[in-house]
């Protein structure tokens, strides 16, 4: 089975991303997204992949099954959080947090427990 991939953010991480996707025989490099319209139309013709500039859009694609997200921290949570809402696996690239450890309401469980973001496994063992 080859499992369709993406990747949102087109810097230096996510052309990385890209590349490797498009070499494993696992998956198959489906689309690339960026605020940037000519990044992502440049790394996505270097791979024969489609281009987004709008990460909804792109989440819509039903061939896509999981996503990179190497994106600026400042929105890298919001972005990761939106694709895991759209049922897609998530490779977060950077820590997600400011800090170390925040906690938050998981949205996504039908029970009220709280989901964790750690920068690393030492802090998630905290």
């Amino acid at each position: 089975m080859t499992l369709g991939a993406a990747v949102i953010g087109t810097g230096f991480w996510g052309k990385n991303h890209a590349r490797v996707y498009n070499e494993l025989e696992e998956t198959e490099l489906i689309a690339v997204c960026d605020i940037d319209p000519t990044r992502a139309k440049a790394v996505a013709d270097q791979y024969g992949a489609k281009p987004y500039t709008s990460v909804g859009k792109m989440l819509q694609n039903k061939n896509i099954n999981l996503i990179s997200v190497a994106t600026w921290s400042t929105s890298l949570a919001k972005v990761a959080t939106q694709a895991v809402k759209a049922k897609k696996h998530v490779l977060v690239e950077k820590p997600m947090a400011a800090k170390t450890f925040t906690k938050q309401p998981n949205k996504t469980t039908s029970n009220s427990q709280s989901a964790s973001s750690c920068a690393s496994s030492q802090d998630c063992n905290k």
